[in-house]
């Protein structure tokens, strides 16, 4: 064992020894060299600098002087190629430096001259970290905060009011107004959690307690905690004055110029219930008890109060031209800043945004002519009629922005009604969603993240009947984590009553704030009338012995739907129904006839090919199959197998019907499918 022990110790000792090696030793021929590199680094002579330090690397790659002095030669040469080797040994000196501040901010300089904005921000704020006194990186995280959208004229005080609130947090760990500061700037720079951190208990404050659950509840609103949001906007906006809160209860930001005078003409005792119609009408998500809409109109409100208000003369970020448009359409897809132009000395500066109208990018400028960040939007082009701008986009209505469509999980949902044990009417939705559009955490070799599930029925008339949410927690291997031909599989129950219903169904992975909402109309059935009944149908792509545990098990049979409702042309078309309460007659026995058909369906594109498929000749494919059945059995649980090889790819109408021959009764279900070739 010694012997091993001493063995390791003079390897440890041989490779220390090639390390040293490997740095500049002070009056060698070598470290000669490298200042001769550095006379010609400072006559601004970067290739003859690069020229000897490149040879140098080869017996000395460890050594960070040599790699910075490299790093930065590459760097003031100029060009992409040379910008890359820049970065590569500019990142190794740091590396072995890690200490090295300058080193760091000369890396955080190149990386944003190579538009990687937030590999500079990481090393702009780990810079800080070391060194909350390191003032010049404050104003360039400010100047990437800036980019991203914040307002360009409130720079410098923004950035001084970080470093301060930073710097005075540790010396004054007991000043509200610090803690707020520091707060309000980490929201500015999207490190929203950390914001969360530093206003929650133990570090919340004594006062400031509207301004800070102002904060929090916007927060909240970007964590999208729907819920905390909504509470803590109502408990701050009661606490604010009339003039204070006016924003915030104001729809007229978001209606139209026709609504709006709608609403004006309204009697004071209508404009209330005018007022429910219009969030109602936008809420995007009616399996949640709030109104997301409502939540986001609040912290748009807020941030145009912070972003764009002017406290000087006594003008609130709503009444701001700027502030109008962000409370209505949300973050432009792009917000530069320009200074003035030279041949123009009257206009102080100019403020672009870009918004998506039409289908078509439209630009829209804010002009500070007037100086004090008093930027009004400009007169514009649009479509070759030179409009207001204001006039234009009040003419476009307002929509539900719940969710960024990079942000949609694209989900399949299915559903199937039957009778439940006590004779309730019983929902059951399917949700399939391939495993590439969840977000995960790396957890012991496997990909791990978890969903939620919601759900609400919904009457004809808006009203929530009943709600659910169900977790789901997913574990698999990494792999299948990228695949989109691999599904993850839910399935919600829930008792439903017999009506015309809306259902909605939502998927959410709150950690990636990516949702996805589904609606639609249903007839539930009513299974307690007298008579014999029947569920909806099921097209199942699967059908096999039931599993334990298994979330398609139904009956005593395990059932997989068929998500998409295509089939190839060689593959085995299967319908699940099921039938209660068949009447017997005086010999103990049912009697009903089981008639199923197949029938392709037009799709015409317009209103002649509508008109051509009606006058057309030609015989539409199908299949019709009727069979005589009857026992004992008042409950019949069935799946069809039918062989469809004989069907053209295209889409057809599944039509189910049972004639009940004791009482006379006849009930029919249907459903449509696509078949496709054997390739497709």
């Amino acid at each position: 064992m010694y012997r091993h022990l001493i063995y390791m110790l003079i390897a440890l000792a041989l490779l220390l020894s090639t390390l040293q090696a490997r740095r500049l030793e002070p009056g060698s021929d070598d470290h000669d060299r490298y200042l001769t590199a550095c006379e010609h680094y400072k006559k601004g002579d970067y290739e003859e600098a690069r020229n000897i330090l490149y040879e140098m690397l080869r017996d000395h790659d460890n050594d960070p002087y040599l790699n910075h002095i490299l790093g930065m030669s590459f760097a003031k040469m100029g060009g992409v190629h040379n910008r890359n080797y820049a970065r590569k040994y500019l990142k190794q000196a740091v590396r072995l430096e890690e200490d090295s501040l300058d080193w760091r901010y000369d890396l955080g300089l190149l990386l944003l001259e190579s538009d990687m904005e937030a590999a500079a921000e990481e090393q702009f704020q780990e810079l800080v970290k070391r060194d909350s006194n390191y003032v010049r990186a404050y104003y360039h995280i400010m100047d990437i905060c800036i980019e991203r959208f914040c307002h360009n004229g409130n720079r410098s005080k923004l950035a001084q009011g970080y470093r301060t609130a930073l710097v005075s947090q540790g010396r004054y760990p007991g000043d509200d107004v610090i803690a707020y500061k520091k707060a309000l700037i980490e929201m500015l720079f999207k490190s929203d959690n950390q914001a969360v951190k530093t206003i929650s208990p133990p570090h919340r404050p004594d006062t400031l307690q509207t301004e800070i659950r102002l904060l929090d509840a916007y927060l909240k609103y970007r964590l999208r905690d729907f819920d905390q949001s909504y509470a803590l906007f109502s408990s701050a906006l009661s606490d604010l004055s009339e003039d204070e809160s006016s924003g915030y209860r104001d729809i007229t930001l978001l209606l139209t110029n026709q609504q709006k005078r709608e609403y004006e003409e309204l009697p004071e005792s209508q404009k209330a219930q005018f007022e429910d119609n219009f969030w109602a009408g936008l809420d995007p998500d009616l399996t949640t008890r709030v109104n997301e809409k409502i939540v986001e109109h609040f912290a748009r409100v807020y941030f145009a109060e912070i972003m764009f208000a002017r406290p000087e003369a006594d003008v609130h970020g709503w009444e701001m031209d700027q502030g109008k448009l962000y409370i209505r359409y949300g973050q432009p897809l792009s917000a530069k800043w320009y200074l003035p132009d030279d041949n123009d000395p009257l206009l102080s500066c100019r403020w672009s945004w870009v918004y998506m109208f039409d289908g078509r990018p439209v630009e829209l400028e804010f002009l500070n002519i007037f100086g004090g960040d008093n930027y009004q939007l400009a007169p514009m082009n649009y479509g070759g009629d030179v409009k207001i701008a204001d006039d234009l986009v009040n003419e476009i209505p307002n929509v539900a922005t719940f969710a960024q469509s990079s942000n949609l999980i694209n989900s399949i949902f299915s559903y199937f009604i039957y009778k439940g044990p006590e004779g309730e009417s019983m929902l059951d939705l399917f949700v399939a969603t391939p495993y590439d559009q969840f977000v995960y955490e790396p957890v012991e070799g496997h990909a791990v993240c978890s969903v939620e599930y919601r759900t609400a029925l919904i009457d004809l008339e808006g009203a929530i009947l009943d709600r659910k949410t169900a977790g789901q927690q997913i574990v698999i291997s990494p792999t299948l984590s990228k695949n989109p031909d691999f599904y993850n599989f839910a399935t919600i129950s829930m008792k439903a009553p017999a009506d015309s219903l809306n259902i909605a169904c939502a998927i959410e992975q709150k950690s990636a704030q990516r949702v996805n909402v589904y609606e639609r109309p249903l007839r539930i059935y009513d299974f307690r009338d007298s008579g014999f009944h029947m569920s909806s149908l099921i097209l199942a792509s699967k059908v096999g012995e039931k599993e334990k545990d298994s979330l398609f098990n139904r009956r005593d049979i395990k059932l997989i739907p068929n998500f998409t409702n295509t089939y190839r042309t060689d593959d085995t078309l299967i319908v699940y129904y099921e039938i209660y309460d068949l009447p017997l007659n005086i010999r103990g026995r049912s009697h009903y006839r089981m008639t199923y058909t197949i029938q392709e369906q037009d799709i015409p594109g317009n209103i002649f090919g509508m008109l051509a498929s009606v006058l057309s000749s030609k015989q539409k494919t199908g299949i019709t199959h009727t069979a005589d059945r009857g026992d004992i059995r008042t409950d019949r649980f069935e799946p069809l197998k039918i062989d469809i090889s004989s069907l053209e790819p295209g889409l057809y109408e599944f039509t189910l019907t049972i004639e009940e021959f004791v009482l006379g009764k006849t009930l029919t279900r249907s459903a449509r499918f696509s078949v496709v070739d054997e390739s497709g």
